[in-house]
C-alpha cells in the first residue's frame, strides 16, 4: 500500500490540476454508483453525472475510467426499470458536433433506454429535435432515431413542430419510414405438411426454413429496419417486433392528422392505411386520404414518384436507358393488390403521371398482364391508359401509342375467362367495354396507327357478333372514334373497308348496321355509288338511329349560309366541313343504276324490303334530275339514244325501268293475296315510270306493251292517285297496240266502267276503268276504231249523270 501511494503521488505531481480534477470526478462517480441502492438515488446520480462522464470518453487518458463508470451505470440501470435517464441531455450529447463515436454510441444506448422509460409528455417535445439531428448520421443511428420518433410521434403538438421545424432531408427520411410502417404486415406462418418433411421421413436432417419474403411494398432491408434489432431498445418488454409495429400505425395516422407532413407526403401513407388489417386504421386512413387528396398537388414530382414506386416496385432487371437496378436486398416489391387499386385511381388525377415515361407504360402493362393481376388492377390499368391518352403530350405519346394499341388488342382477344379474372360476368363485361373505348381513344390521338390496318376495323365490327349486349355499346363508341382515323387511307384500304361495310350492313344486330352507314357517310365521297347503296339498304331499318343515319346519307351536305354559326369550335374542322359540303354532288345517274343492276347487287336488291326499293327509285330519280340540270338538258334529251353518251344512257334507262318494276312488284299483295299492299310505294313508283315513259316511251312500251293485264292490278286499287297515274300509262300503252287489240281493250274497259263483268266488279274497278278509258280515248283519238270510240264516248256522257259522285267526278 505504501508503494502504491508513493506511485500515485509521483504521477499526480506531474499532472495538471484539471487532469487531477477529471480523474477525481470519475473516481467519485464510480464510488457513488457503487454506494447507491435506491432507484431514485441512482436516477439522480445518473442525471447529474452521465452527460459529463460521456464527455470524458473523447479523452484517451480518461477513456478507460469513463468506460468503467459507463459500464457500472449500464449494469445498474439495465435491470432496474425504475431508473430514469436524462434523455434531453443525452440527446444533446449525441447531437454535439465535437462528440466522438464513443460518445455517440453510448449516448444512443442510454437515450434508447431512457426513452422507453420516460412518459410521452417528456419524449413528445423532443421528437422535433430528434429529427433535427437525423441528417448526416450513420445508418444504424438514423434507424434508431427514427424508432425514437415513432415511439412518441403522437405526443408531439402542432406548435412544437412549428417551433422546431426539421430540415427537408430529415422529413423525407421520416416520410419514407412512416410509409414503411404503414406497409408492414407480419408474415404468414406456413403450417408443416402432414407427416413432416420428406427429409425427416428418410432420416435426413430437415433443411432450414427459407426466410419469408418481405411485406408487399417493402424490401428486405426496409423490413429489417422496421422489425430488426433496433426495435428492441424502444418496444415494451414482452412485445414482439411485429406486434409493436402494427400497434404504432394508429399513432402514425393521428400524428399525420396534424401538421407533421405536407398533403403530398401524407397522401400515400393514408392510401396504404385504407387497406390496413385493423378497422380503426382503415377508417382513419379513409378520412385522412379524403381530406388530403382534396388539397394535395398531384403534379408534385415527389408524390408522383412515390405513387409509381408503390405501384411498380423497383426494377428487377437492367433496362436500356434506365439506371442500373438496386441490390436484391434493397429492391422493393410492389404494394398489395388492394393498395394498387387506390394507387391507379390517384395516379389518374395527375397530368405529370400521364407524361411520366416509362412508368405509365409499365403500370398499364403490369396491371393488365402482371402475374398477380386481378380484375381490379386490370380496370385500374385501363383507366390509366385512358387517362394517358387524354393527357399525355404528343412527344410522350407518339413513341408508346403503338405499344399501347398492341397491348389493348392482345388483351381484348386473350382476356382470361371470368373464373380466372374474378368479379363476375358483369364486371368482366365492363372491363371489356372499357378496353374497346380506350382503343377508340388511341385512334383519336394516333390515327396513323389505323390508316393502313383494316384488321383493327374488322376486329371491331366482328366484336358485335361475339360480345355481350352491354359491351356492344362500347364497341359502337370505339368504331365511331376510329372512323376519322381512316379518312386519309389509300385506295386499297378503302376498297377493303367498303367490303367490310357491305358485309356489316346485313348483320342481324343493329349496331354494326349503324356503324356501317356511319362509316359510309364519313369515309366515302357523296358521289360514291357503293356508299350510297349502303345507305339505301338501311333506309327502312327497324332501328330509328339506323334509319336516321341512312336518310342523312342520302341527302347531300349543304354549305352553310353566310353568317351562320360555325359547325365546330375547331376552325380547321369547320373549314374541312365547308369544303366537303361545297364538293358534294349526287352520283351520276348512269353509275348509280348500273351499280344497282350489277350482278353482285341485283339479287340482293330484289330481296330488299319495299321501303328500300322505294328509296332506290326516288334516289335514282334525283340523280337523273341533277344530271339533267348540270347538262342543261331535258330528260328526253339526256336519255336519248343519240349522242356521245347514247349507249350508256340508253342502257341506264332500261336499268331504271327494271328498278322501278322491282319496286312495283314489292307494292303488290304477297303471294296468294289480291290488289296492292302498299299504295304509297305504288304511287311513287308509277310517278317515276310515267316520267321515264315521257322521256323514253320506247323503253317503257317495250317492257309493258303486252303486259296491260299486270298493270290492271294497280289500275283497280283503292288509291285515287295511283289509279290516275296507272290510267295515264295504261292509255299511252294501249294506243300503241294494233287496231283490233285496241278495240278489244276499249270495249273491255267500257264494260267495266258501266258496271258489267268486263274486268271485275266493285267501285274501285269502275273508277279505274273509267279513268283508263278516258286516257285511252284522249291519246288514241281517231286511232281508236270509230264504233268503239263512239260507244265509249256515249258511256262517258251517261256516267256524268251516274248516281255515284266518285264515278261522276272521274267521268
Amino acid at each position: 500500500v505504501g508503494s502504491c501511494s508513493v506511485l500515485f503521488s509521483s504521477v499526480a505531481r506531474f499532472c495538471s490540476p484539471r487532469t487531477r480534477m477529471a480523474g477525481a470526478f470519475l473516481e467519485s462517480c464510480l464510488w457513488a454508483m457503487i454506494d447507491a441502492r435506491e432507484d431514485e438515488k441512482v436516477s439522480g446520480l445518473v442525471a447529474k453525472m452521465l452527460p459529463r462522464v460521456l464527455g470524458h470518453l473523447r479523452t484517451p487518458e480518461f477513456r478507460n475510467k469513463a468506460l468503467e463508470v459507463v459500464t457500472c451505470v449500464n449494469n445498474r440501470a439495465k435491470g432496474a426499470p425504475g431508473v430514469t435517464m436524462p434523455i434531453k441531455e443525452l440527446l444533446e450529447v449525441f447531437a454535439a458536433k465535437e462528440s466522438s463515436p464513443f460518445e455517440k454510441n453510448f449516448a444512443m444506448l442510454f437515450l434508447a433506454m431512457g426513452w422507453k422509460r420516460a412518459s410521452g409528455a417528456e419524449t413528445g417535445p423532443l421528437v422535433p429535435r430528434v429529427l433535427g439531428v437525423l441528417g448526416g448520421q450513420i445508418a444504424q443511428h438514423q434507424t434508431m432515431l427514427l424508432h425514437l420518433a415513432l415511439a412518441s410521434i403522437e405526443h408531439v403538438k402542432s406548435a412544437e413542430w412549428e417551433a422546431c421545424p426539421a430540415p427537408p432531408e430529415a422529413m423525407e427520411m421520416l416520410r419514407s419510414f412512416l410509409l414503411d410502417v404503414m406497409l408492414y404486415s407480419p408474415p404468414l406462418t406456413a403450417k408443416p405438411p402432414p407427416g413432416g418433411s420428406p427429409g425427416a421421413a428418410a432420416g435426413a436432417p430437415a433443411p432450414p426454413p427459407s426466410p419469408p419474403p418481405p411485406a408487399d411494398g417493402l424490401s428486405p432491408e426496409a423490413e429489417e429496419r422496421l422489425v430488426g434489432q433496433a426495435t428492441a431498445g424502444v418496444r415494451p418488454a414482452g412485445m414482439g417486433a411485429a406486434e409493436y409495429i402494427m400497434g404504432r400505425k394508429l399513432a402514425v395516422l393521428k400524428a399525420i392528422q396534424g401538421k407533421l407532413l405536407s398533403d403530398e407526403a401524407a397522401l400515400p401513407i393514408a392510401l396504404v392505411a385504407q387497406c390496413g388489417a385493423h378497422h380503426e386504421v382503415r377508417k382513419m386512413g379513409e378520412d385522412l386520404a379524403r381530406a388530403r387528396a382534396n388539397k394535395a398537388d398531384f403534379e408534385d414530382t415527389a408524390l408522383v414518384g412515390t405513387l409509381y414506386r408503390l405501384l411498380l416496385g423497383d426494377a428487377q432487371q437492367a433496362q436500356p436507358g434506365l439506371p442500373p437496378p438496386l441490390a436484391p436486398a434493397a429492391r422493393r416489391a410492389p404494394a398489395g393488390i388492394q393498395v394498387k387499386g387506390l394507387l391507379y385511381a390517384n395516379v389518374c388525377r395527375s397530368v405529370r403521371a400521364a407524361n411520366s415515361f416509362p412508368e405509365c407504360l409499365r403500370a398499364v402493362f403490369e396491371g393488365l398482364y402482371g402475374a398477380t393481376s386481378t380484375l381490379r388492377t386490370k380496370q385500374g390499368a385501363m383507366q390509366l391508359a385512358s387517362w394517358t391518352l387524354k393527357q399525355a403530350e404528343d412527344a410522350v405519346l407518339r413513341p408508346i401509342a403503338g405499344v399501347v394499341l398492341t397491348g389493348l388488342i392482345k388483351f381484348v382477344r386473350e382476356m382470361p375467362e371470368v373464373a380466372d379474372v374474378g368479379g363476375g360476368e358483369v364486371a368482366v363485361a365492363q372491363l371489356r367495354g372499357f378496353t374497346y373505348s380506350v382503343i377508340g381513344q388511341v385512334a383519336q390521338r394516333s390515327p396513323e396507327l389505323f390508316a393502313a390496318d383494316v384488321g383493327i376495323a374488322a376486329m371491331l365490327f366482328g366484336a358485335f357478333g361475339t360480345e355481350a349486349p352491354e359491351v356492344k355499346v362500347s364497341v359502337q363508341e370505339a368504331l365511331s372514334l376510329c372512323c376519322s382515323a381512316y379518312e386519309g387511307a389509300g385506295p386499297e384500304v378503302k376498297e377493303r373497308l367498303m367490303a367490310l361495310l357491305q358485309t356489316s350492313i346485313d348483320s342481324p344486330a343493329h349496331q354494326p348496321r349503324f356503324c356501317a352507314v356511319y362509316w359510309a357517310n364519313r369515309l366515302f365521297a357523296f358521289h360514291d355509288v357503293r356508299a350510297r347503296y349502303v345507305c339505301l339498304l338501311a333506309v327502312a331499318d327497324a332501328k330509328t338511329e339506323v334509319r336516321d343515319e341512312a336518310k342523312a346519307g342520302l341527302e347531300p351536305p349543304v354549305a352553310p349560309p353566310p353568317g351562320a354559326a360555325a359547325a365546330s369550335l375547331i376552325l380547321a374542322e369547320d373549314e374541312r366541313l365547308v369544303a366537303a359540303r361545297a364538293a358534294a354532288r349526287l352520283p351520276a345517274f348512269e353509275d348509280m343504276v348500273a351499280h344497282l343492276c350489277g350482278p353482285a347487287v341485283a339479287q340482293a336488291r330484289r330481296g330488299a324490303p319495299a321501303g328500300v326499293k322505294a328509296a332506290m327509285v326516288a334516289f335514282c330519280n334525283r340523280c337523273l334530275a341533277e344530271g339533267c340540270a348540270k347538262a342543261s338538258l331535258s330528260r328526253a334529251a339526256y336519255l336519248s339514244a343519240e349522242g356521245e353518251h347514247a349507249a350508256n344512257r340508253s342502257q341506264a334507262a332500261t336499268q331504271m325501268q327494271g328498278i322501278i318494276e322491282d319496286a312495283l312488284t314489292a307494292a303488290l299483295a304477297p303471294l296468294g293475296g289480291r290488289g296492292v299492299a302498299d299504295a304509297s310505294l305504288a304511287r311513287a313508283s308509277f310517278q317515276a315510270l310515267v316520267d321515264l315513259h315521257a322521256a323514253r316511251p320506247d323503253v317503257v312500251a317495250g317492257a309493258y306493251g303486252q303486259r296491260l293485264k299486270w298493270l290492271e292490278a294497280f289500275l283497280f286499287c283503292a288509291n285515287e292517285g295511283t289509279r290516275e297515274l296507272v290510267a295515264v300509262l295504261y292509255g299511252a300503252l294501249a294506243v300503241r297496240m294494233p287496231p283490233a287489240e285496241l278495240q278489244a281493250v276499249v270495249e273491255t274497259l267500257a264494260a267495266s266502267a258501266a258496271g258489267g263483268e268486263g274486268l271485275g266488279t266493285g267501285l274501285d274497278t269502275r273508277l279505274g276503268a273509267v279513268a283508263a278509258l278516258g286516257h285511252t280515248l284522249a291519246r288514241g283519238g281517231e286511232a281508236v276504231p270509230k264504233e268503239a270510240r263512239l260507244a265509249a264516248l256515249r258511256l262517258l256522257h251517261a256516267l256524268v249523270r251516274d248516281k255515284r259522285a266518285d264515278v261522276v267526278c272521274v267521268a
